[in-house]
């Protein structure tokens, strides 16, 4: 799906000429995003504890893919609560529903959509989460504030986003900081904010939202999977497209993967994935009839 944006600012952003998801599909797409839910479930889960989900809760998942999360908050919120899972890819959907069939999960329910072409949406929903999805949309605030839409009053949203600018391993690498300007240039152009992290707080209080907090973390490591993120990040797919728009060729690129391997299976090295951050915040309750009268 590509979108011209002809260069529009979203919250003062400027916003990327294409609007589409480069990083692949199929299955080797679908094992890279499950090996992403693995990864990061530690933390997600830390965050559902710091905001107090509980049971009885309505809660949305918006870019669910298969349910990685959904199938967390719906074991969270118990059988007197419901979760929705949400995504624009229908055959991820179609597995997420499978999934809940097999492992008996009544209280989720997924439903095909795309969160930037959602109008008028109702406010159905405690709490509303995403994770790498305002890093991947053209206009990030505008898809807040859709899901803002989606939050009943005091309800929480919650995100979870990269910074690429904090990335970087020891000793330092030439080609380890082409290799972050290569992914980062690619997701400016064709649709993503690499760095978007650092601005979460900002735009979570432009949609309105208060109380607004936030956590950071980082993984470093001298061997495994931490350590090979890079290579996760820069895909087949999307060095094609990083050679497509001209910001580096095709040998550049396989002579930059080479040299950031090799640094990699030094054991002598540290490496490992850019900071990711945490954001949430709550929805204000519509003034009271009663706080508007005089005494």
């Amino acid at each position: 799906m590509a979108e011209k944006t002809g260069g529009a600012t979203d919250a003062g952003i400027e916003a990327p000429q294409l609007d589409i998801y480069t990083l692949g599909e199929g299955a080797v797409e679908r094992r890279r995003l499950d090996r992403i839910t693995e990864i990061f479930r530690p933390t997600t889960l830390a965050l559902l504890d710091r905001v107090g989900v509980r049971p009885g809760m309505a809660c949305l998942d918006v870019g669910c893919g298969t349910g990685g999360v959904a199938f967390d908050l719906a074991r969270r919120v118990g059988p007197e609560g419901r979760v929705v899972g949400l995504d624009m890819d229908d055959l991820r959907i179609e597995e997420g529903r499978r999934e809940a069939v097999a492992e008996a999960v009544p209280n989720v329910e997924f439903r095909l959509a795309d969160i930037r072409t959602v109008s008028d949406p109702a406010p159905e929903f405690d709490l509303v989460y995403s994770r790498l999805l305002l890093d991947n949309v053209a206009h990030p605030a505008r898809a807040l504030s859709t899901m803002c839409g989606m939050l009943k009053p005091d309800g929480k949203l919650l995100a979870e986003c990269t910074d690429y600018s904090g990335w970087y391993c020891y000793p330092g690498l030439a080609a380890f900081d082409r290799a972050v300007e290569l992914v980062s240039e690619e997701r400016r152009r064709t649709g993503g904010f690499p760095d978007i992290g650092a601005r979460l707080p900002v735009l979570f209080l432009d949609a309105g939202l208060t109380d607004v907090r936030m956590h950071i973390f980082q993984h470093m490591e001298l061997a495994g999977v931490f350590k090979a993120w890079m290579l996760s990040t820069l895909t087949p797919d999307r060095a094609k497209w990083i050679a497509t728009l001209g910001i580096a060729d095709e040998v550049e690129i396989e002579q930059v993967l080479a040299e950031v391997t090799r640094h990699i299976e030094n054991p002598g090295t540290t490496m490992g994935t850019p900071r990711f951050v945490q954001c949430w915040g709550s929805k204000p309750k519509p003034p009271n009839d009663g706080s508007q009268r005089g005494g």
